[in-house]
């Protein structure tokens, strides 16, 4: 049995346009004849993301034109100027929704999970984002690590069993007493 994984990739455009403006044309028309006339810019930002995710098994799940994705609301624009008979608006990124088939025989492939901030693959012992930074918030990786007993606080060397918690990050841990001390101090 087959299984579908999918995620939110969020590319990053930064692309205007511009479209008349005038009593009879609504904002929302107005935002939709910008799109249209940004839809080649926004097409090659976008082809880029769509062959790389592709090369990991991605195929997109809604349709990728800016248009397209403007009108599901993936959109994030704002209007950014137009003088008299023109309005002008840009458009900073979209959220493209993803799937692949995943086969529960493929371990590789099911334990994996994209970060929640740009949608890049992640191990699922991942604590941190390798292309954006951000910290994930399952802290299934943090028993893992914790549970082998060989995590250490990187600031005072207590390990799992002698502190009440131990916080794994990026390549170092810290525990529930060092947080504490580290408020106290900076409260000072």
């Amino acid at each position: 049995m087959t299984q579908i994984d999918y995620k939110d990739v969020r590319v990053p455009l930064d692309v205007w346009g511009k479209s008349a403006a005038g009593p009879n044309i609504s904002r929302d028309l107005a935002l939709r004849q910008a799109a249209m006339n940004a839809s080649q810019q926004a097409a090659s930002i976008i082809d880029e993301v769509l062959r790389a995710e592709g090369a990991l098994g991605w195929q997109p799940d809604e349709a990728t034109d800016l248009v397209a994705l403007l009108g599901a609301g993936r959109v994030a624009w704002r209007h950014t100027g137009g003088i008299l008979f023109s309005w002008k608006f840009t458009f900073d990124f979209a959220t493209i929704h993803f799937r692949r088939p995943v086969s529960p025989a493929d371990p590789e492939r099911s334990s994996s999970r994209a970060c929640a901030q740009c949608g890049s693959p992640m191990g699922t012992e991942a604590r941190f984002c390798s292309s954006c930074g951000t910290a994930t918030t399952d802290g299934s990786a943090a028993v893992a690590i914790a549970a082998t007993g060989s995590a250490r606080c990187s600031f005072c060397g207590k390990g799992q069993a002698d502190v009440r918690m131990l916080v794994s990050g990026k390549g170092a841990y810290i525990c529930d007493e060092c947080i504490q001390l580290g408020h106290e101090l900076t409260a000072r």
